[in-house]
């Protein structure tokens, strides 16, 4: 009679040697050393060093420390083959002037990249008369970059000057080129309050086909407001677009034969206007 209990015991035994044998193979066997691919043929790869600018100020410290030491000549000899060969002009112009502008940058092309005062290059663009803002930074090795904004003018002031969109006063050359603008008249401490009332009112009369041509703020701080279509205005500050809106609403309902003939419109009343009408024998009345 076979013992099955031996059989298996037996059979047990010999699982385990088998196991014990592959465990210490598989200590023994060299490990496979992992292999990470790294082509790099299809994409497009960019070097990014976070730390350039400070490796770059480190370099002009310790030139700084050398020239403590052994004086500025070995620095200036050293900055001096670095030289600013290109001034480059970024941004559309109209009316800024090619050779004054050149006149002002060609002085920088003597500087080197590291000694270049960009703050005074900055200084030196926004003097001119056509430039709002400049912006300025080194592009290496040897290059300046400009980028301009130029002043867009929105009318002239008074009878030399323009105003610029950002309500500056300024002195425009070029003016004949700029074609027909308004003209505001007025103290340059009220600049920003003329600009105001010159697109307010000029946006309401838009609304009847009329168009600002002069607008001045007198002394008495009231409006004088002439119109392309031969119509002057008197307004007093006080509620002057309030009265100039109902101006509006009667000129819309006034009969088309006689819109030509009003010369002069007085809105300085609390309560009403006057009209002053042109005649064809050349005289005029109040209505």
């Amino acid at each position: 009679m076979i013992d099955n209990s031996n059989v298996t015991k037996k059979r047990e035994n010999a699982s385990k040697k088998k196991q014990q044998q592959k465990i210490v193979a598989s200590a023994a066997a060299p490990k496979k050393q992992r292999h990470v691919a790294t082509d790099l043929s299809e994409k497009n790869v960019e070097f990014v060093f976070p730390y350039l600018h400070l490796i770059a100020a480190f370099f002009v410290f310790s030139l700084t420390v050398l020239s403590l030491f052994f004086g500025n000549t070995l620095t200036n000899r050293i900055f001096s083959q670095y030289p600013i060969e290109t001034v480059k002009v970024i941004g559309e112009f109209r009316f800024i002037e090619r050779q004054k502008l050149e006149k002002v940058l060609n002085i920088y092309l003597t500087d080197n990249f590291f000694q270049v005062d960009l703050n005074n290059v900055k200084e030196q663009a926004e003097a001119l008369p056509w430039i709002e803002q400049a912006w300025v930074k080194k592009s290496w090795p040897d290059t300046v970059e400009l980028i301009l904004q130029e002043r867009k003018p929105l009318a002239s002031w008074g009878d030399s000057q323009l105003i610029s969109e950002r309500k500056e006063i300024f002195d425009g050359e070029r003016v004949n080129q700029l074609g027909t603008l308004p003209v505001l008249y007025g103290a340059d401490d009220y600049a920003s309050l003329v600009v105001d009332r010159y697109l307010e009112m000029n946006t309401l009369l838009n609304q009847v086909g009329l168009t600002i041509k002069t607008l001045e703020l007198e002394e008495r701080f009231s409006w004088r407001v002439a119109v392309s279509e031969g119509i002057t205005f008197v307004i007093s500050e006080e509620r002057c677009l309030e009265k100039l809106k109902g101006f509006v609403g009667l000129y819309k309902k006034m009969p088309e034969v006689d819109k030509p003939y009003i010369k002069q419109v007085d809105l300085r009343y609390d309560n009403g206007l006057a009209i002053k009408w042109k005649k064809k024998n050349g005289n005029s009345n109040a209505a």
